[in-house]
Formats: structure tokens, sequence, C-alpha cells
């Protein structure tokens, strides 16, 4: 973003990473499901500098997220998302 933001805008701005993250297999059973599943798919993680030496890791949980679809299936789904994110946060 910071460097879109320099060039498009000429604005200076702290570093801000927007991370792809779906897991295919995963995205792939939710669309067969729920063909508009897309447009709320919790596939990116957020890497922030806070400005003093520290950074901030965000990605969204995918139950609460999904949890308006009412669907059985995709709550399924949104706990292996939420395990996996999980897992993967907790390894860095």
């Amino acid at each position: 973003m910071r460097d879109a933001f320099k060039t498009k805008l000429n604005l200076d701005y702290r570093n801000y990473k927007i991370l792809g993250a779906c897991n295919p297999n995963l995205a792939h059973e939710a669309l067969c499901d729920e063909e508009l599943i897309g447009i709320l798919m919790p596939c990116n993680i957020l890497v922030i500098d806070n400005g003093d030496k520290t950074t901030k890791v965000v990605f969204p949980n995918a139950k609460s997220l999904l949890e308006i679809t009412e669907n059985d299936k995709i709550f399924e789904l949104a706990d292996k998302v939420d395990d996996l994110l999980n897992q993967a946060f907790e390894s860095i």
C-alpha cells in the first residue's frame, strides 16, 4: 500500500502489506457450496509496521465473518480456516 500511495497519490504512509492467504482446497469447497462466498472469503492477512520497531499481524476470524451465510457446511469450513490461520500465526 505504501508504494501505491507514494506512486499514485504522492503520499507517505507506513509499511502496510496485505497478504493473500486463501487455501485453494477450502476455497473450492466453499465456492461449490455457496457461489457468492467469494465476497466474504477471509483470505487477507495484514502486516503493519507500527513505527516503533514492532509489527502488527492481523487476520480475520473466519467463523465470525462467515456466520452471515447461515450455512452449516460453510461454518465447518470456517473452523478449518480459523485453525489454519491460528497455526500459521503461532509459527511466526
